[in-house]
């Protein structure tokens, strides 16, 4: 677990999936996806995660506003399996819930991650990347 001054960043827990499949299903959080993801998708990507985590202690942990919300989506460090022009590497992401947007939750967790990767992991970089068109993650 990870501790900040708002937030929690935890292992996943089961009442967090279908909070997550909701998020997931929301078009405006999904808008520089592909497309929204179904239940049993995010189901499966919570999983994955969620076992990431368990294997190697650290990933794209699920956040919480203590005493507020018990999950408003994920911010963590995550090792890309597509091929990329910078693999291999360690990226930092997050999806909120569009209720937790312009609080700054997203960059108080973030900054919270990038310093467990730099001491904890001792990374020497960690990347994000976005779509050239996604500017309020670019922020």
């Amino acid at each position: 677990m990870i501790t900040t001054k708002r937030l929690l960043l935890r292992q996943w827990q089961p009442s967090d999936f279908p909070l997550f499949a909701e998020l997931c299903a929301d078009p405006d959080v999904m808008q520089f996806f592909p497309s929204t993801l179904s239940e049993v998708e995010s189901m499966a990507f919570a999983q994955r995660v969620h076992g990431l985590i368990a294997e190697r202690g650290w990933g794209l942990w699920a956040v919480e506003v203590p005493g507020v919300s018990d999950f408003i989506g994920f911010v963590g460090l995550h090792v890309p399996k597509d091929y990329l022009p910078f693999s291999p590497c360690v990226e930092i992401g997050w999806r909120l819930t569009k209720t937790d947007w312009g609080k700054g939750y997203a960059s108080e967790a973030a900054r919270a991650a990038l310093d467990y990767a730099f001491t904890e992991l001792q990374l020497d970089e960690v990347l994000s990347f976005t779509s050239v068109t996604n500017l309020p993650s670019q922020a």
